[in-house]
């Protein structure tokens, strides 16, 4: 197989970039503060793309659990570090199984845009794996790599109704044979009561020859959709759940994912 779920991964390390709350994410924290993100997600695939994007099915549906928590901490005015631990199972097109740790990664978040209508933050990530890259199949990237974001985000109002719009976007690096990869996501929310609110995302995932070139032209490429709802226990507290579905893609697997989260902030 092509490492055709590849793309599974990299779409929950995206959802931890984005930790859904009722108000736009600053990705950034005052000094002292502590932010932490719990999620677990369910994802099944029977079918796949290959690499010119036409759609076949497997004889067998592929399966993914995965819980994972995400943690920030605000070190110093506009520096918040951050850290992130997966734990994957997964069960394969093959009826192969893998269960164990999956990448660890770590770094920091440095604001640009700061105290105005629009915050800025560049982060940067080392992500490294904590389980044998051989496994098959694979609990995480197997391969040690860093990224570079840019992180955006706004507040606002729609008709009256309070908003927030997310963006992120970057790109993917690995030491070793593991390709770059481009990656982006979108999230756009609506608050219609102080509790409640829900959320539209996006995100995508292209493959890179930024800085190597690839030896084949299997393009992995993928774009999904998602909608999530939100519930605000409390000023430092919130629930999430929510499903993505895969649109598109090259060389990957197309699937739906649901997840529930929680995250808390002290």
């Amino acid at each position: 197989m092509k490492r055709a779920f590849i793309i599974i991964v990299v779409g929950v390390v995206v959802g931890f970039l984005s930790v859904p709350s009722l108000h736009a994410q600053s990705w950034l924290r005052d000094e002292g503060q502590w932010f932490l993100s719990a999620r677990g997600s369910y994802q099944q695939a029977r079918d796949a793309w290959n690499e010119d994007g036409k759609r076949s099915s497997y004889d067998s549906t592929y399966h993914k659990g995965e819980l994972g928590v995400y943690a920030e901490y605000g070190a110093q005015e506009r520096v918040t570090v951050v850290g992130k631990l997966s734990a994957p199972y997964v069960d394969d097109e093959k009826n192969d199984t893998s269960f164990g740790l999956g990448d660890l990664g770590a770094g920091v978040n440095l604001g640009i845009l700061h105290d105005t209508p629009v915050i800025g933050v560049l982060q940067i990530l080392a992500t490294v794996p904590l389980h044998d890259p051989s496994i098959d199949p694979e609990l995480g990237y197997g391969a040690a790599g860093a990224e570079i974001n840019a992180l955006i985000s706004s507040t606002f109002s729609v008709a009256e109704v309070p908003a927030w719009l997310d963006l992120s976007g970057g790109l993917r690096y690995f030491f070793s044979s593991r390709w770059d990869s481009w990656h982006g996501s979108a999230v756009f929310g609506l608050r219609p009561t102080p509790k409640v609110g829900f959320m539209v995302t996006g995100d995508a995932v292209w493959d890179s020859e930024f800085f190597r070139k690839r030896n084949n032209d299997e393009k992995e490429r993928r774009l999904s959709l998602g909608f999530a709802p939100v519930y605000e226990l409390s000023e430092y507290t919130s629930l999430t759940g929510g499903l993505e579905y895969d649109v598109w893609g090259r060389s990957v697997g197309q699937g739906i994912t649901f997840h529930m989260g929680t995250q808390l902030t002290f």
